[in-house]
C-alpha cells in the first residue's frame, strides 16, 4: 500500500473512533477540547493536518478523572488503555484504541504492530504567579522524567540530542528495571493535578511537547466553540488564535519540511478485520 494512501486510511479510521468518543463525551457531560495538532488541523485544514497520524484531545482534570473511573467500572464502551493497567511499558496519558484497525510501523529501529489510537490528555490547573508556575513545572518535569525512565527497558533515542545525553547519563545511575513503575506513575500523576482544574486562572497540558509554553489562561478556553473537522464539528478553545500562536508561532504557515514532524513512522500497513 502506498504510504500516503495508508496514512489517509489511518486518519479515516481515527475519524471513526473520534466520532464514537465525541458521542460518548457529549452524552455524559464530559468536556473535551481538540488540542495540539488536532486543534491546528481544525483551524488551518478543517480536518487532519495532511502529514499527521494521530488525534489529540484534552479534558479538564475533574472530568478526566471521572471518565477514567467510568472506564475502570466498565461504564465506558470505548476501548481505553492507560497507566492503571498492570502492564510494562504502558503509556501516559489514556489512549482510546481501535478494536479492529492496526498499524505496523518502525519505532526506535524495531517493528511494532499496534492498534491505532487517540491520545486523551488531562488538562490541569496552575496558578497565575510565574514563580509558582516554575516550581510546579520543575516538580512535574522531574516526576515525568522518573516515570519515563521507569518505563524504559533499554536506551531509546529521541530527536533531541541534549535530552539523549541526559537520558544516557541518568540510565547509568538509575536502573529502570529496579524502579517501581506504579509508584513513579502515582507520584507523577499527583504532581500534575496538585491544583486541580476548576478555580485556577491558568491550565496546562503537562504531557505536551512545548513544556511551559503549554501554560495558558483558562480564559482562552472561553465557552468553547465548534469548528469543522473533516465531516464533523469538534469542541475547540474559543480563543484558539492566542493559544496556537503561543504554541506554534505563525501557525497558519505550514512548515517547509513536514517530514520533521513525523511520529517515527517509517511504514504504515493497515489491517482491518
Amino acid at each position: 500500500m502506498n504510504e500516503n494512501n495508508a496514512l489517509r486510511q489511518m486518519q479515516l479510521s481515527e475519524l471513526k473512533m473520534l466520532k464514537e468518543a465525541v458521542a460518548f463525551f457529549d452524552a455524559n457531560n464530559i468536556s473535551y477540547y481538540a488540542i495540539g495538532g488536532t486543534l491546528l488541523g481544525a483551524v488551518r485544514h478543517q480536518g487532519f493536518i495532511p502529514w499527521d497520524d494521530d488525534v489529540d484531545l484534552g479534558i479538564p482534570r475533574e472530568d478526566y478523572d471521572r471518565w477514567i473511573e467510568m472506564v475502570k467500572r466498565g461504564d465506558c464502551p470505548l476501548k481505553v488503555s492507560g497507566p492503571w493497567d498492570d502492564q510494562k511499558g504502558y503509556w501516559y496519558p489514556a489512549r482510546i484504541e481501535s478494536c479492529d484497525t492496526q498499524v505496523r510501523r518502525f519505532v526506535h529501529e524495531e517493528e511494532v504492530l499496534q492498534y491505532i489510537w487517540i491520545d486523551v490528555f488531562p488538562l490541569d490547573g496552575v496558578p497565575a504567579e510565574p514563580g509558582a508556575q516554575k516550581r510546579y513545572w520543575r516538580t512535574v518535569s522531574f516526576r515525568r522524567l522518573r516515570f519515563n525512565l521507569s518505563r524504559l527497558q533499554k536506551y531509546e533515542a529521541s530527536m533531541n540530542k541534549a535530552k539523549n545525553v541526559l537520558k544516557k547519563c541518568l540510565m547509568l545511575f538509575m536502573d529502570p528495571k529496579k524502579m517501581d513503575l506504579q509508584k513513579e506513575y502515582e507520584k507523577y500523576n499527583s504532581a500534575m493535578k496538585k491544583y486541580g482544574f476548576r478555580g485556577q486562572p491558568c491550565f496546562i497540558n503537562a504531557e505536551g511537547r512545548c513544556e511551559m509554553r503549554e501554560i495558558a489562561p483558562q480564559a482562552w478556553m472561553g465557552e468553547g466553540i465548534l469548528l469543522p473537522f473533516e465531516d464533523i464539528r469538534i469542541h475547540c478553545f474559543e480563543h484558539y488564535d492566542e493559544y496556537l500562536t503561543q504554541i506554534y508561532g505563525d501557525y497558519m504557515q505550514p512548515p517547509k519540511d513536514p517530514d520533521l514532524y513525523e511520529h517515527n513512522i517509517r511504514e504504515l500497513i493497515i489491517a482491518e478485520s
